[in-house]
């Protein structure tokens, strides 16, 4: 399981022996991550930063990327090490900059996983960065099935057999490493700095338009009547339009066609990526039957109450959104998975969620129609943006 070594050490464990193969993934491969929004822009190859001393805790860059693949595929056994103050064999365990990922190679499930995550991480971009997702993450290197790969500046950047004593620990089957530069650890690195946090919007029903902030405008999209909602409807990470015409029983989605027979008048809507496959699908909340209707995601019986307003989120940051009400009259948030947050709202408030501050975990926001604010929990409140009649979306416009 722990993993030290030192510069000249890493060196010497690569084998000029051909590269061991990695077990065949199963034949129905788990879904990849969903890439955030990013520009061409992208960091160099991480450092190898030595380590000569203990620095207790583990690092922020390292918990954060660690909860991001947990809390999507789960741990394939016990194992989930991070940190330790040992310097007997110095490494990144020492400085909590490095995860042991609890997978065995036995496992055909498991493997299915280390594989999507590992081609997700050293996939080519759309702008050619290669090995992008473990640059933007600081990730200097990474051991799984008796191989390494060194994504250092004079690191190979390809899989090299790995030296080790036969054991699972030793020659990581039972287990993957993954570790940090400091940069990467200290959320210093693309995967933070670059990505686009959800902003406000607005559908103005008078004239039918949108209007993104910062983001430009959409016009005569949509009639008077018509429930708006925002989605990814098509996978690319960027926000798009929608709306439900109750009358229709039917979607329009910007760019993506319509969805039929989903939904009855008197029906609140959402949208969400209900299944972790990187697309959001409608969604409505019926208030007389206390129960919400996913589009690719069944249904949810006994959340929420006639009066409350829905949202939809990924309230804890496993890649998947789940049903969540605000009730005015308690000024409470009922987030399905994420607990409940108190005093964020008042009656006469217009609900949305967005992530706010990019970190992979939506959070609640409201619009107050009578003073032109919104309040989006954990940043700065906008003020005088919108009119009083505007209906309130959130997204990412980018």
């Amino acid at each position: 399981m722990r993993r030290r070594l030192r510069r000249d050490a890493m060196l010497t464990a690569v084998l000029s022996a051909a590269a061991v193969l990695l077990t065949p993934v199963a034949a129905r491969a788990a879904t990849p991550p969903v890439i955030p929004p990013f520009n061409r822009a992208i960091d160099p190859y991480a450092a190898n930063d030595e380590v000569g001393s203990c620095d207790a805790g583990i690092k922020p860059g390292m918990q954060d990327f660690r909860s991001f693949i947990k809390n999507r595929y789960g741990l394939g056994n016990s194992i989930d090490f991070v940190e330790a103050c040992d310097l007997s064999g110095p490494g990144g365990h020492d400085q909590g900059r490095a995860w042991d990922w609890g997978n065995d190679t036995t496992d055909a499930a498991d493997v299915d996983k280390v594989n999507t995550v590992l081609n997700w991480l050293l996939a080519t971009d759309k702008y050619g960065n290669k090995h992008a997702m473990a640059r933007r993450l600081g990730i200097n290197f990474i051991i799984w099935n008796r191989r390494i790969i060194f994504l250092t500046p004079g690191g190979s950047k390809t899989w090299e057999a790995y030296a080790c004593n036969g054991s699972a620990s030793s020659c990581h089957t039972n287990h993957v490493h993954f570790e940090m530069s400091w940069a990467g650890a200290r959320r210093q690195t693309t995967w933070w700095t670059a990505r686009q946090p959800d902003g406000p919007g607005v559908f103005r029903p008078g004239v039918n338009d949108w209007i993104f902030r910062a983001n430009g405008s959409l016009t005569n999209w949509g009639i008077p009547g018509d429930l708006p909602v925002a989605g990814d409807w098509d996978g690319d990470g960027v926000d798009e339009p929608g709306v439900f015409r109750a009358s229709e029983h039917r979607w329009y989605l910007h760019g993506y066609g319509h969805v039929e027979n989903w939904g009855e008048p008197g029906d609140l809507v959402v949208a969400g990526d209900w299944d972790g496959d990187g697309r959001d699908e409608p969604g409505v909340f019926r208030p007389s039957e206390k129960r919400w209707y996913l589009l690719g995601g069944g249904h949810v019986d006994n959340w929420g109450e006639p009066n409350d307003l829905p949202v939809a989120g990924d309230w804890n940051g496993d890649g998947r959104d789940e049903p969540g009400v605000f009730r005015p009259s308690e000024k409470r948030w009922y987030l399905r998975g994420g607990g409940h947050v108190d005093n964020w709202g008042e009656p006469g408030d217009q609900p949305v969620a967005g992530d706010w501050n990019a970190d992979g975990i939506d959070e609640p926001g409201v619009r107050r129609p009578s003073t032109k604010q919104w309040y989006m929990r954990g940043v700065t409140t906008l003020n005088n943006w919108g009119e009083p009649g505007d209906l309130a979306v959130a997204g990412n416009w980018s």
